[in-house]
């Protein structure tokens, strides 16, 4: 009869026991981050996440993305009305006249899809040679690129002052 070896549990230290059951519990019901986790124990974070995986907790809800990407195009806020309706009429051209995706159509303009995507969102400030690239690319006059739709036409102001003549 031939005796199989198994392999054999080691005992774990009640110490052990006790800094693991708090990590699982900081970690799932307190929601703390790794680093926050061995700082209380004094012990690095690739422990701590060793511990977590040991434990089955594959990752902790406080290290999870928080949504702060930069690039982050809800994150983008238009640097003005007219930078914004200027992104509109961009977009509105690529998507219904031109039919193409941004990336094909940032390589026809010679330019980058984030740059791009924020002139589309009006996050970006325009240069004067972007702004007639852009006219010339939409098929529109410059002058009715930039028109604000809440100032359909600009005029000089009147003179209210009269000159006198002596």
């Amino acid at each position: 009869m031939e005796k199989t070896t198994q392999p054999k549990k080691r005992k774990q230290n009640p110490l052990y026991q006790q800094r693991n059951e708090d990590i699982r519990h900081r970690s799932l019901v307190l929601g703390q981050s790794d680093a926050d986790i061995a700082v209380a124990w004094g012990m690095r974070e690739h422990t701590v996440r060793t511990v977590r995986w040991e434990l089955g907790i594959r990752s902790s809800p406080a290290d999870a993305p928080k949504n702060l990407n930069k690039r982050c195009h809800r994150l983008m806020t238009p640097v003005s009305t007219l930078h914004q309706q200027i992104g509109v009429k961009l977009d509105a051209h690529r998507n219904f006249v031109a039919k193409q995706a941004p990336v094909e159509f940032s390589h026809q303009m010679r330019m980058s899809y984030m740059r791009l995507r924020k002139m589309e969102l009006g996050a970006w400030d325009f240069t004067l040679s972007e702004l007639i690239k852009i006219a010339d690319t939409v098929g529109i006059p410059l002058e009715e690129l930039v028109r604000q739709a809440n100032h359909p036409t600009w005029e000089p102001p009147k003179q209210t002052r009269k000159v006198s003549t002596h």
